[in-house]
Parts: C-alpha cells; sequence; structure tokens
C-alpha cells in the first residue's frame, strides 16, 4: 500500500513489500531465465537504480536491497540489547518469506539453530546449501500454484525448484545419511519426507493448501 511513507531500507513507492532472495532479482542466472512471461510493472526503485537496471524480460519481482545485510545486524542488535539465547534463534516466513528463510539459513547459518520454510522454494540455477548443518523443517502445500512443491511452473510462469530437490540437497549438507521415508497422514493423503543423521533432521511435509506472495 503507498498510502503509508515505507522504511528508508525499503523502496519508498514500491506497492508490495518483498523479500531480495533465491535469484528472485537476477535473472537471468545460470540455468537460463527465472520466468517463461514477465511482468516489468513488478521492477522496484532499488532494481532500477542499478548498474545493469532491471531484467529484458521482465523477469525481477522483488527489490534489490540486500535483505540479508539488514537481517544479520538486525541479530546482533537484538543479541545485544535483549535476553537472547543465541544457541536457540530460528528462522521462518511464509512464501518470499519462506524463500527469504532459506536465504538466510544459508547466509547465516552459524547463527541459526534450524529454519522453517512456509510455502518457499529457489529459483532454478540459485539452489543453495548450507556450509554447516542447519536443520530444516519445509512445509508446503501440495497443490500450491503459487509456489509449487511439484511443479517446475507456477500459475503466472515463474520457475521454481522441486521441493524435493530442495531437500535432498539440504539433508545432504545436514549430514543426513539415513534412508529417505514417508509417513502417511491419513487426513490428507500426502506424506512427510524425512532423513536423519548426527542429530541433524531435514523433513519436508506436504499439505494440501495453496501459497500466497506474502
Amino acid at each position: 500500500d503507498n498510502s503509508n511513507p515505507a522504511p528508508a531500507f525499503m523502496d519508498a513507492k514500491s506497492k508490495w513489500r518483498s523479500w531480495n532472495a533465491v535469484g528472485s532479482t537476477a535473472s537471468p542466472g545460470p540455468a537460463g531465465p527465472i520466468c517463461y512471461a514477465g511482468e516489468p510493472t513488478y521492477c522496484y526503485d532499488s532494481c532500477k537504480a542499478r548498474a545493469g537496471g532491471c531484467d529484458a524480460d521482465g523477469c525481477d519481482w522483488t527489490t534489490c536491497v540486500d535483505d540479508v545485510g539488514w537481517a544479520r545486524p538486525l541479530l546482533q542488535r537484538l543479541q545485544l540489547d535483549l535476553c537472547v539465547d543465541a544457541d536457540r534463534v530460528y528462522a521462518s516466513g511464509f512464501s518470499n518469506g519462506g524463500m527469504f528463510t532459506y536465504n538466510l539459513g544459508v547466509e547465516m547459518a552459524t547463527q541459526l539453530a534450524a529454519i522453517v520454510p512456509i510455502a518457499g522454494s529457489w529459483h532454478p540455477g540459485f539452489l543453495r546449501a548450507p556450509s554447516v548443518p542447519v536443520p530444516l523443517l519445509d512445509i508446503h502445500g501440495t497443490l500450491d500454484e503459487d509456489v509449487p512443491a511439484n511443479s517446475s511452473m507456477s500459475y503466472d510462469g515463474y520457475y521454481y525448484v522441486l521441493n524435493d530437490v530442495i531437500t535432498e540437497a539440504w539433508a545432504d549438507a545436514n549430514g543426513c545419511n539415513g534412508p529417505r521415508g514417508t509417513l502417511g497422514k491419513p487426513y490428507d493423503h500426502s506424506g512427510v519426507h524425512r532423513r536423519n543423521g548426527r542429530g541433524n533432521n531435514t523433513v519436508g511435509g506436504g499439505g494440501g493448501g495453496g501459497g500466497g506472495d506474502d
């Protein structure tokens, strides 16, 4: 909503607030464009201001602000001012926030106890895993068409990495050497996939709901 001024670290005139994550402003990437049919009106002021401007195909869809560079000192400040157990700091977010959660799990791996992305994913060519084990609980609706778990393209033409590929990469990074298992859930006929190893769990859960763009 443009009716209220945005904080200085955000784009002043942007209608949608967002997180710069998982390659959302780096198209085309190592695997090519991150979308099939982009929308040039999504281009944020911060992206227009950078040297290359906005992606010619219109695939850029979030702010170009360094959001991890904002989150890291924020956590440091909170730990200085408040009684925070540094060994029990967790990150979670929904949709675009879930994508940013994945980014935090990589960039701030040594500062987080675990992450819980909800309806989040990575754009192809940008998938990364942490350099040190970071337990993961991934929650995703199997019918989500905004940020799909089981399909490589969203309803609006953006490409995403399959959920199984993400959780396998994270499981390997966490040193999970156990067999892949599926725990059935009778109330929605989907499953929970789990791999364990050295106390670092990676779990990907599927439900019946959809996602959004928050």
